[in-house]
């Protein structure tokens, strides 16, 4: 039965990797004759690109996809698409519970989206033996170019690899996304070069793991070569790092990081545990000594840097003793930007299975108790900046209440604070803007009359 399709609608779950991949979707489908419409009522088609890293994103994909099932129910003629890595995770039992839906589709299978719209009729159940499965298509740079950005105008993800070869024993992201697979670097540069022609000023470097970036190419390069690279890009002011792996970093490339222009002062920096024996049993291949000195050169190698970690609490094996040594580790450091979760066991990870269990009321209330304390934290660092000259970059405006929204180079968007300015400016634009109050995690500022450095 064939239909017409003319207007798709897209709800992009999980990070910004996954973002990346709707972004490619969105300039296929835009190359492809498809009109993109945000609204879902004025779409013919709904495709939900959804995560499952863990169980909790398992369950927003699920509720997403009864909400895009009833919306299909609502108007006959309607279709719904699934994608990404939740059928890349389970095709089998999505195709067995979820009858209603048109398609399911592995992660990167962009081109069987557009011949199943293409084609108009019911594709039926995609599994990764059918062709789904790892096909984020690294070897091909031209859907990179084609991509249509979901973020503001002036900002861009740009994901440098996908997957991991890390083997963190609680992870699923190699069953999902598989093994680490870094882009060539003209690619990726020539991407960049696209992105600042249209107006992009801050590039937010990311991968699974980017710290890897470069050795399985041939001839091999690595990450500081990268960032160099994109750093000699016209336009790009701000060039702020994600998703690096601490064993991976090494001292030469802390050491480096400080010579990079643009690189702003932030790093993300996910050790995940500060326990000597519970890091081992997470395959971190790291402890805590070497944790404390890496910090140490970071902060020694840039002194202003603001950095952004995570946290598992409730492993397997953690009891009192193990995370006192995190509080107490945490205490110490403290990180500009903390986030904390709550251990999940997941189906083929060897984390599933492990003995000890922490209960999930324990891990919550250890959640709990480092969340209050990175408040306190948070809260002192923003009163030590009261007063103080910051470089902003405008997000967006409310004109309700007549400021702007913008953030320094030592908060990133979505998942660190912001800064409140008095008064309408450009979003996309850079101002120097004076600290005057703090609200939460934000800083309250206004304009100086002196131009942005």
């Amino acid at each position: 039965m064939h239909f017409h399709i003319d207007k798709v609608a897209l709800l992009s779950l999980g990070c910004p990797k996954n973002q990346v991949d709707s972004e490619i979707l969105l300039g296929q489908l835009n190359g492809s004759g498809f009109r993109h419409v945000r609204d879902a009522e004025q779409a013919d088609v709904l495709i939900i690109n959804t995560c499952s890293f863990i169980q909790d994103a398992v369950r927003e994909s699920v509720d997403e996809i009864m909400g895009g099932i009833q919306w299909k129910q609502d108007k006959p003629g309607r279709k719904l698409f699934v994608i990404g890595c939740l059928p890349q995770r389970y095709p089998n039992e999505l195709v067995r519970e979820l009858p209603e839906v048109d398609g399911f589709f592995g992660v990167g299978d962009f081109r069987r989206v557009i011949e199943a719209l293409a084609d108009g009729v019911r594709w039926g159940h995609l599994t990764p033996q059918d062709g789904g499965g790892h096909q984020t298509p690294h070897g091909n740079d031209d859907v990179f170019l084609k991509r249509r950005l979901l973020s503001p105008p002036h900002t861009a993800y740009l994901r440098i690899s996908d997957g991991c070869s890390q083997g963190c024993r609680y992870c699923t992201i190699p069953r999902i996304r598989g093994p680490h697979r870094s882009r060539k670097p003209d690619g990726t540069l020539r991407e960049a070069e696209k992105l600042a022609a249209i107006g992009v000023v801050e590039l937010i470097v990311i991968g699974q793991e980017t710290t890897s970036y470069g050795i399985d190419l041939e001839p091999r390069t690595d990450l500081l070569t990268l960032l160099h690279g994109l750093s000699r890009v016209g336009g790009i002011r701000w060039i702020r790092l994600m998703y690096t792996h601490p064993p991976a970093l090494t001292d030469d490339m802390i050491r480096s990081l400080g010579t990079v222009e643009h690189l702003c002062a932030y790093l993300d920096f996910p050790i995940e545990h500060a326990s000597d024996r519970i890091l081992r049993a997470m395959g971190r291949k790291t402890d805590q000594d070497r944790l404390r000195q890496q910090i140490r050169l970071l902060r020694k190698t840039i002194p202003d840097i603001a950095l952004r970690t995570s946290i598992i609490v409730g492993y397997p094996g953690e009891g009192e003793s193990e995370f006192s040594e995190l509080v107490d580790f945490l205490d110490e450091i403290r990180f500009e930007h903390l986030g904390v979760f709550v251990f999940s066991p997941e189906e083929g990870t060897p984390a599933k299975n492990l003995p000890d269990a922490v209960s999930p009321e324990e891990a919550r209330d250890r959640r709990d108790h480092l969340m209050m304390l990175a408040e306190e934290w948070a809260e002192e660092r923003n009163q030590s900046r009261m007063g103080r000259a910051e470089v902003v970059l405008v997000d967006e405006v409310d004109f309700k209440t007549k400021t702007s929204i913008a953030r320094t180079q030592f908060d990133a968007p979505e998942i660190d604070g912001s800064v409140i300015v008095r008064g309408i400016l450009d979003p996309g634009k850079f101002e120097t803007v004076t600290i005057t109050a703090t609200r939460g995690h934000d800083l309250i500022a206004h304009k100086q009359n002196t131009e942005a450095a």
